[in-house]
């Protein structure tokens, strides 16, 4: 699974996960992410959201530290509205940091967490098939065939992915290799 997963990270632009990092919690990258996608709209999260991964990832930072994620987050999104010649004001830093420092949009993380529990999801990224059969994200080919063969081709499969952002056909990211 190592292998699969380190292709899939390299498929993803992730060229090195650095295992010295603390696991953290992410509530408060989960709420911010969801934050500015309502303030800004998907593109924006989702480059928060690729900044982010690197960020944990790659530069090994733990997503539970405020001071420091306000501070990334503010420079990735004045960035991103900049090159997007989106005209938009950035939130600075300081509204950041307050942002993370409070309640807003932790019920509904909550919620979603409890839900994807629920269907026994419990790390990311996950493929949900018919919103039952959960295929774990660094799974190989056939798993995934496996579970789209157990779908009843007579009507539409529906197949959710949580967390990452493309898939082939196959089931793969494009140029997935160990």
């Amino acid at each position: 699974m190592y292998c699969s997963l380190k292709g899939r990270g390299l498929a993803a632009g992730i060229p090195h996960f650095n295992l010295d990092r603390l696991t953290s919690n992410t509530m408060a990258s989960h709420r911010l992410i969801q934050h500015v996608g309502r303030r800004y709209g998907l593109h924006v999260s989702e480059a928060l959201y690729d900044r982010l991964n690197v960020y944990y990832f790659v530069e090994g930072h733990p997503l539970n530290d405020r001071p420091l994620l306000a501070k990334v987050a503010a420079e990735n999104i004045a960035e991103t509205l900049n090159k997007t010649g989106n005209n938009d004001v950035p939130l600075a830093e300081h509204e950041i940091l307050t942002f993370l420092n409070g309640k807003e949009g932790r019920r509904e993380i909550e919620n979603a967490i409890k839900a994807l529990k629920e269907l026994g999801v419990h790390g990311i990224p996950k493929f949900i098939v018919e919103g039952s059969s959960v295929v774990d994200g660094a799974a190989d080919s056939s798993t995934f065939h496996g579970a789209v063969l157990k779908c009843n081709m007579s009507r539409k499969c529906r197949l959710t992915l949580t967390n990452s952002k493309s898939i082939t056909n196959t089931g793969r990211p494009p140029n997935t290799k160990c």
